[in-house]
């Protein structure tokens, strides 16, 4: 069974991975984009360009393609990957075969799961769910003035770090009913990581997950020790420690740019155009159970609009301009790109 993880960047997925591949019944490679992007979902299309890009619904990225220099991690080259391709009539039978092959790869049995975490998978949720009318939608979620920062140090615009985490968990919230997505927080999985991720192998295996032998399989995972991507920037990045990262002081600035989260939310035109909730930073950490926590530490200030430095109209209007080339946006949904958001 194919199990796609979706989340906002910065949300603790490389550790959930890490923990799904080490369950006896599961097995999870490193992020690809493979079933991120859409034109996956039109199978023969995707069989003629594999490289053409597909557009994104999160703000923060302009396309997406499958990271084919990633496939030596799956035990593939890309000669292997096209003959996978040529030889499939169907998606179905195409992650039929690359299931097999990784599992085979990762010495686990063929009814295993194949956990395959990408963020950017959050892209095509909806997609995905009706490709796979078996399968889950996994979605992790962490606290958002803690993935603010993160995503500073990672060099994303101030304006378009701070509504990312809202733009990613709105596309999520869309699902958020379905019998087949299920939502774990970052904070769970930290507080008790060897239970959560044998519940969460149960949950979708129906086979009985100890979580000593999970701890057992992260602590000897040669795999994910040599093959695990870690950002330079993360806090945390040794394999086998599991520490919570929210546990940063924000500094003045990043606090009183949080603020003015509470007076926003997606505007209509853009969840339109996104295919998203038009949701609330009020009511997006109300959904989460973020809001107490958050309000310790962030008070909510007069309102007042969020700046927007030159780097952050650059990116914005770079991904109108992208879509544009590839005809997914108008002329008329500039202003849109570079301001999604209404105020309160």
């Amino acid at each position: 069974m194919l199990v796609l993880l979706g989340n906002s960047p910065s949300s603790g997925s490389t550790l959930l991975a890490d923990l799904l591949d080490s369950t006896p019944y599961s097995a999870c490679g490193v992020e690809i984009n493979l079933f991120s992007g859409h034109r996956i979902y039109d199978f023969n299309a995707f069989k003629k360009n594999i490289l053409k890009p597909s557009s994104a619904s999160s703000i923060y990225i302009k396309r997406i393609i499958p990271n084919i220099q990633r496939l030596h991690h799956y035990g593939l080259s890309f000669e292997d990957f096209q003959d996978m391709l040529q030889k499939s009539d169907s998606l179905s039978t195409f992650s039929h075969y690359f299931e097999q092959q990784f599992l085979a790869l990762r010495g686990k049995p063929a009814d295993s799961i194949l956990f395959e975490e990408t963020p950017q998978n959050i892209n095509t949720i909806e997609a995905f769910l009706g490709a796979f009318p078996k399968s889950y939608f996994v979605h992790l979620v962490r606290n958002p003035i803690y993935v603010y920062p993160s995503l500073l140090k990672r060099n994303f615009p101030p304006f378009v770090a701070l509504l990312t985490w809202l733009f990613d968990v709105a596309k999520y919230v869309k699902h958020i009913e379905h019998e087949r997505t299920i939502c774990l927080r970052y904070e769970d999985l930290v507080q008790d990581p060897f239970t959560e991720t044998a519940r969460l192998v149960s949950a979708i295996s129906g086979k009985q997950v100890s979580a000593t032998l999970v701890e057992q399989g992260y602590q000897h995972n040669g795999y994910r020790q040599q093959h695990s991507l870690k950002v330079s920037s993360w806090g945390v990045r040794e394999y086998g420690t599991v520490k919570n990262a929210n546990h940063k002081i924000l500094s003045e600035p990043e606090k009183a740019a949080l603020s003015q989260l509470y007076h926003v939310k997606i505007s209509d035109a853009a969840a339109e155009y996104y295919n998203i909730s038009p949701l609330s930073f009020k009511n997006a950490i109300e959904i989460f159970g973020y809001t107490d926590d958050i309000a310790k530490i962030v008070p909510c200030h007069e309102q007042r609009k969020i700046s927007r430095t030159r780097s952050d109209t650059q990116s914005l209007m770079k991904k109108w301009l992208v879509d544009r080339l590839y005809h997914h946006a108008k002329m008329s949904d500039m202003a849109m790109y570079v301001n999604p958001i209404e105020y309160l």
